[in-house]
């Protein structure tokens, strides 16, 4: 399933905010951003090796609007996904 403040919580027995307030303690980020981070790095590599069209890959890391995928995706890397595919595509010739 999906990680989230939530999840460690419960699991650790402590509050939400307590998870996330520890979290960015030690890794100096806030795990919604690990944890978006986490996900487009994954859809990168599927980028990467697989055929998939941008909608499937955005929704198995976890996006179900393919618009906002596109948009966090061009956010995060400066670059939208399927410009990121071609590139790849093209140094792999």
């Amino acid at each position: 399933g999906d990680l989230s403040n939530k999840v460690l919580a419960g699991v650790a027995g402590v509050s939400e905010d307590y998870v996330g307030q520890y979290f960015k303690m030690l890794t100096n980020i806030n795990p919604q951003d690990y944890i978006e981070y986490q996900r487009m790095e994954r859809a990168v590599s599927l980028l990467r090796t697989t055929k998939k069209s941008i909608r499937d890959i955005g929704r198995e890391v976890g996006y179900k609007d393919t618009a906002y995928f596109c948009r966090r995706f061009k956010m995060m890397f400066g670059i939208p996904a399927g410009k990121m595919r071609r590139r790849e595509s093209a140094m792999n010739i």
